[in-house]
């Protein structure tokens, strides 16, 4: 089986600053893969790497068996890498319709490709909110929005940094039954959480932080500064 995603000895950094030194991890198709680390570990820089943003300085990133590590952000996305990304981030002068048409790709092979309809399906309470500023949503509101804008590009795989940073526990709990619910639609993920009592070494196989019954691996990034 071809893997949905891969990392290989991936090295990244920011200007001197070596944050990723030698990453490498693989995702499944179908499969839940959780980033956990402690503040400033290096997962978002991860995340960044993945879509382009951050081009890594050694190492190979494939999706589904194709080089994409050092394309541009827009030729990533238009090969099947979505994002939600942490702090949301939605357009806030544009309606919510707009936000999700914004983003909308076809994508040749998707035998049920998302669409408004099923968007507002999955999050029932977008609904009446169509015609609604997105910048006036709440901070629950917003980060449904920001999922469903990226499930309208039709990802092959989907990335998610930081999805329940300022959320109320409810709402937490809402966007994890969603993740569940799009897991049993077959939907790829690498999700990226942040947890302050994860050690900082040894891998795991399972944490309180991925959605309850989904097949997870948590990975911990090698991370560092560079040295003189």
């Amino acid at each position: 089986m071809t893997e949905a995603l891969s990392l290989e000895g991936i090295d990244a950094l920011y200007g001197e600053s070596h944050v990723l030194h030698g990453v490498s991890f693989s995702l499944n198709p179908g499969r839940v893969l959780a980033l956990l680390g402690r503040n400033g570990a290096g997962k978002t820089t991860c995340m960044s790497a993945i879509i382009g943003f951050l081009p890594p300085r050694a190492g190979e990133i494939r999706l589904f068996g194709e080089a994409i590590g050092r394309l541009s952000p827009e030729t990533i996305s238009r090969k099947g890498v979505g994002f939600v990304p942490q702090g949301r981030r939605i357009f806030p002068s544009l309606t919510v319709q707009e936000n999700l048409a914004v983003s909308r790709q076809k994508r040749f092979g998707v035998a049920l490709p998302w669409t408004l309809e099923r968007v507002i399906d999955l999050f029932p309470r977008l609904k009446g909110r169509l015609q609604q500023a997105a910048g006036s949503l709440s901070g629950g509101e917003q980060q449904m929005l920001a999922i469903g804008r990226a499930l309208m590009g039709n990802p092959r795989v989907l990335l998610m940094d930081e999805p329940s940073e300022g959320l109320a526990p409810l709402i937490v709990a809402e966007v994890g039954r969603t993740l569940l619910r799009l897991k049993r639609k077959a939907s790829r993920f690498s999700w990226s959480s942040r947890t302050s009592s994860w050690p900082s070494t040894s891998p795991t196989k399972s944490s309180s932080s991925t959605p309850a019954g989904s097949h997870s691996a948590a990975v911990q990034p090698r991370c560092g500064t560079t040295r003189p």
